[in-house]
């Protein structure tokens, strides 16, 4: 394997190592063997020898050559002739008898063993280790055999005289030593003033809940709280006080204007595509509802065919915004202006409207534009069509536009740019028939034939109707709709039937006034006085002697009257009510239907054909005639101006995210958009339960790791809101009194005090008070939302545990800041190589070692770093970049990446020690994915299972060596098709290799390339990263397959692989 060394960035422990391994040599040799030993060689006088005794000790203590057993044994027993001679007139030394016990007692058995079975590996290893032990025993005692060789008196007085001046010098040069082994710390500490530097703890943050039972818990400043068993530190400590409250989160939506790039028309428009909704507890994102409703009376529309119109008329501004805009789409789609209106609005939006059972949606509607005043809504509903009433618990039925998520342009970008200036709502019901009918002898039963005058039908009689919907309206046309029943059958018509009146009566005699009911007093209709009772044909004049048809309709204006709604329906009467109902009076002929008339000319002519001959021919009996199949039609309309001082029965409200628990009524005093919506990319709403009569807010918000580097001028915009009775109002940020999270990018602190406290107006429907930040830019480098808390307070954490204190009505606290205990006081090494390296550099890095240094100084969670001087990672052509790769402390099997945060700080911290022409890149590693594809075949009885898991092992440690026991990558790391191919090879349950295909993945950012090798190349060839920062790494899961020697394929093929990162159609 050819592992590129120089390539790799310094760690950590390469930095310290020169300075942990420093050894401080003597100026002077203090040593007493070594100081015998070289006297006793350069001396010329024999009779030094003859005292054997301290020889001996002098080679026991020398002796180092432990690999030959029989060496060793021969040499003890050198010593111990040797001691024995010197000893054979005195008494024997103790390093005499210890030799001799050694060999008798222990190594003699062993040696016997060992004669009689030589061959015993076992036996001959523990001869070797026995006489190992013994030398190393004896050594171990070599000061107490000194001793009592000197002391014995039996030395030779020379060399007396010279162990004794070398005790007297070796007592002399040791202290001098002693001072030059300290003149580093000495002039470390005493010159330079060096001290080891204490790191800032690095602070957390922690969340209290009180009891309800008080209103609030005030917390002073370094009150110590006791940490979790599991968290390795003593406890924490309060940096400030703090008043712990009742609020708590009551629930976290997170809204994104998305803006998808593969949408057209939209990418080229630069217009949003969906607004999306999730929540902490569903991560799913789901389109949010986004519209307008609106809330009439008008809608009120209980049966019958109804038709409703709705003009919204936009000022000139959003006029020319319109046209300006479709001109735009037609360019960019390369079609007409009238196209493009129609694709725009023929499916940008739902309707909806409110039932008993809630909204339900209207499959046929239009929406058009019209020239000179804006846009029109016209939709029809049949007779199947449920009734339109309010919905359960609202007072006023509504109507719902709602953009629509497949649409052809998503209206939200448009529709939020128009204004309206005024809303006219135009309604026309056909065939209502549930309606309330009264004559003179009371209510009528509609379901029934009736006599609608009366049993005489005299001349004043009247008809009373009217219908609870059509009383809530201003109502300004009205058709009665009926059938006659009982007419004459006759050609002549009502002439030939009332012929014996001689009252000149016809068809067009019968006419009836119409008159409407307002506070409580009958007024006459505008438009014709009297109306035909009768009709020939579709004229509205019917002939005088012709038959007469059955369908009649009395059509009639009625001027706006509009009646307050009835809290009990069952009052709506003729007699109880200011109005709300019309009649019909009968008006002429002034014999009315000829009721009287009739008995009057019945009496005469039978009186008179008592007397005569010739009778004359008796009259017809009065028309009994009665109504039938009663219908009403009526028509509706009423406009709203949006402007000062305007009122009108009709109500809008923005349907957008927590419509349904916040007001969402617009301000009517000027134009209102079309659509209203949160602007930012992205909006994190917060509810806060239990906030009426606060003013200060902390909140921590908990992000994921993003760990991915961020450019400066890439970095999220985000601004902070608060929701009022009736809208979201920007937070000044000077009332942000911190905010830690870097734009959502990772967690942190946020802390705002109003300038207010929080009333119950500023609530919503269940006393919430809700929150947002707002993400004006760069929504992508935002992290993923995890968290919040409320009630938070920054602790920092302590190694000395203290006696915690009860704090009355505090129920419980929970750490929710992330908690680096990294940060503790620098050790002697550090401090060493600190005060070096700041010689060295004088903190202005030129060189790339120093870059090195100086981040591994400061940043204590980093494991390494590597600098490329002159290197654009981004290629952005930035020729004075100074790019620095850092690979954090490895704390899980995953490949190690810094945070964004972290990456920031390095760039921040070495900014203010570099040339201001210079630029500082702190980027992660790019770790390149290699993929090896082989097929083996395996010997005979081999198990396939194991013998695979093991050539999948070799593989991996062949690509990453040092990913064995979790060590952190090498920078640069490469090999050879060479190197893998052996490492197949050697495995004892391979037979034969038929051939191996790599696959290397580079890049990053799921911007993939793709490199191919096979065996049938060069072996030589070498596998590297693709960049200078990139760091190969095995797959998941690396290719073995069991094949035969011809089913080999060379080439790598579509299908070879899984769909991972691998899966490439090119």
């Amino acid at each position: 394997m050819t592992n590129i060394s120089d390539t790799d960035g310094l760690s950590r422990e390469k930095r310290l190592e020169r300075f942990e391994s420093a050894v401080v040599l003597p100026v002077l040799e203090e040593r007493f063997p070594v100081l015998l030993a070289r006297v006793l060689c350069s001396s010329e006088f024999s009779s030094y020898y003859h005292w054997q005794p301290l020889m001996v000790w002098l080679d026991m203590v020398r002796f180092h050559d432990f690999d030959d057993a029989g060496q060793i044994y021969h040499v003890l027993q050198e010593w111990r002739k040797r001691l024995e001679y010197a000893c054979l007139e005195t008494p024997s030394l103790g390093l005499l008898q210890d030799i001799r016990g050694q060999i008798d007692l222990h190594i003699h058995p062993v040696q016997v063993a060992l004669r009689v079975q030589p061959e015993d590996k076992g036996v001959r290893r523990r001869f070797h280790l026995l006489l190992q032990d013994v030398v190393r025993w004896l050594q171990s005692r070599k000061e107490i055999y000194l001793m009592e060789i000197c002391t014995s008196g039996r030395m030779d007085p020379s060399l007396a005289l010279l162990v004794a001046f070398l005790y007297n010098y070796v007592g002399i040069v040791s202290p001098f030593n002693q001072r030059w082994e300290r003149l580093q710390d000495f002039y470390l500490k005493d010159i330079l003033k060096g001290i080891a530097r204490k790191r800032k703890p690095l602070s957390t943050w922690l969340s209290f809940e009180k009891s309800p039972a008080v209103t609030s818990v005030l917390l002073q400043r370094n009150m110590y709280f006791k940490g979790e068993k599991d968290e390795n530190i003593a406890g924490y400590k309060l940096l400030s006080d703090m008043c712990v409250t009742g609020m708590k989160v009551a629930g976290v939506s997170i809204i994104r204007v998305e803006k998808k790039s593969d949408r057209y028309p939209e990418a080229a428009l630069g217009y949003v595509t969906s607004v999306l909704q999730s929540t902490l507890k569903d991560r799913t994102y789901r389109p949010e509802p986004i519209g307008l409703r609106i809330h009439s009376m008008l809608l009120l529309l209980g049966e019958g065919e109804r038709e409703v119109s709705v003009w919204f008329a936009l000022n000139r501004e959003s006029q020319q915004r319109w046209i300006g805009m479709v001109d735009e789409v037609a360019k960019a789609q390369e079609i007409n202006f009238d196209e493009a209106v129609f694709k725009i609005l023929n499916d940008s939006f739902l309707l909806k409207v409110s039932t008993s059972e809630g909204d339900r949606e209207v499959d046929r509607f239009h929406l058009r534009w019209e020239e000179g005043t804006g846009l029109r809504l016209t939709f029809r509903l049949d007779e199947s069509f449920p009734p339109v009433c309010p919905e359960k618990g609202e007072s006023v039925p509504a109507l719902s536009l709602l953009m629509n998520t497949e649409a052809w342009l998503f209206p939200y970008s448009w529709a939020c740019r128009l204004e309206v200036r005024s809303v006219r709502v135009h309604v026309k019901v056909n065939g209502l028939r549930e309606f309330s009918l009264y004559n003179e002898l009371g209510q009528v039963d509609l379901h029934q034939p009736f006599s609608p005058f009366g049993a005489q039908g005299d001349k004043g009689a009247w008809v009373a109707f009217g219908c609870y919907e059509m009383a809530l309206k201003p109502v300004t046309h009205v058709e009665l709709h009926f059938r006659w029943l009982h007419l004459p059958v006759g050609n002549g018509g009502l002439e030939e039937h009332y012929r014996e009146y001689h009252k000149g009566v016809n068809n067009r005699s019968f006419r009836a006034r119409t008159e409407y009911l307002q506070n409580r007093e009958w007024k006459r209709t505008y438009g014709i006085e009297e109306h035909y009772l009768f009709c020939t044909s579709s004229a509205s004049v019917p002939v005088a002697a012709d038959a007469v048809k059955e369908e009649t309709k009395i059509v009639f204006e009625v001027p706006e009257v509009v009646l307050s709604p009835l809290d009990d329906i069952t009052r709506f009467r003729p007699g109880e009510v200011r109005s709300g109902f019309y009649r019909l009076v009968l008006s002429a002929p002034d014999m009315g239907f000829g009721t009287h008339e009739y008995r009057r000319l019945f009496a005469e002519v039978m009186m008179e054909n008592s007397h005569r001959r010739k009778k004359r021919s008796l009259p017809e009996p009065p028309l009994a005639l009665q109504m039938d199949a009663v219908s009403l039609n009526y028509t509706a309309e009423e406009e709203v101006q949006f402007a000062v001082g305007c009122h009108s029965g009709i109500r809008f409200s923005y349907i957008r995210p927590l419509s349904g628990k916040v007001d969402t009524t617009p301000d009517i005093t000027h134009p209102i958009a079309l659509a209203d919506g949160p602007e930012d990319e992205g909006n994190i709403l917060i509810g806060i339960a239990d906030a009426i009569g606060e003013n200060i807010i902390r909140l921590y918000i908990g992000m994921e790791l993003l760990q991915r580097e961020i450019d400066h001028e890439y970095l999220p915009s985000v601004d902070w809101y608060y929701r009022d009775s009736s809208r979201w109002v920007k937070v000044d940020p000077v009332y942000v009194l911190r905010d830690d999270t870097g734009g959502l990018m990772h967690s942190g602190a946020v802390i705002i005090q109003f300038p207010f406290s929080i009333s119950p107006e500023m609530t919503d429907t269940e006393g919430v008070f809700w929150i947002c930040a707002g993400i004006h830019s760069n929504l992508c480098n935002c992290s993923v939302l995890r968290n919040v808390s409320l009630n938070v307070a920054e602790a920092a954490w302590t190694a000395e545990e203290e006696m915690e204190k009860s704090v009355p009505g505090l129920l419980s606290y929970r750490r929710v800041g992330l908690l680096d205990t990294t940060a503790s006081e620098e050790s002697e090494t550090e401090m060493k190589a600190r005060l070096s390296e700041r010689i060295a550099h004088r903190q202005r890095p030129l060189l790339p070692c120093e870059y090195e240094q100086l981040v591994l100084q400061e940043f204590p969670g980093l494991a390494k770093v590597k600098c490329l001087r002159g290197i654009d990672a981004k290629s952005l052509n930035r020729t004075t970049v100074v790019t620095l790769v850092a690979i954090r402390n490895r704390i899980s099997e995953d490949w190690p990446l810094c945070t964004d945060r972290l990456l920031c700080g390095i760039e921040a911290f070495l900014r203010p020690y570099t040339s201001p022409f210079a630029e500082i890149d702190a980027i992660n590693p790019v770790y390149e994915e290699v993929t090896v594809f082989c097929g083996v075949s395996l010997k005979e009885g081999q198990q396939a299972g194991e013998a695979i898991s093991d050539i999948n092992r070799n593989l991996c440690k062949c690509i990453a060596p040092w990913n064995e026991g979790q060590k952190e990558p090498v920078l640069g790391y490469s090999f050879s098709i060479r190197d893998l191919v052996s490492c197949i090879r050697e495995n004892p349950a391979v037979e034969a290799l038929h051939g191996m295909k790599l696959l290397q993945v580079m890049g990053e950012e799921e911007k993939f390339g793709l490199k191919a090798y096979t065996s049938e190349q060069d072996e030589n060839q070498m596998i590297a990263p693709s960049v200078p920062w990139g760091i190969l790494v095995p797959a998941v899961r690396q290719y073995v397959k069991l094949i035969e020697p011809g089913e080999w394929r060379q080439d790598i093929e579509f299908g070879d692989l899984e769909v991972e990162n691998t899966f490439v159609i090119q």
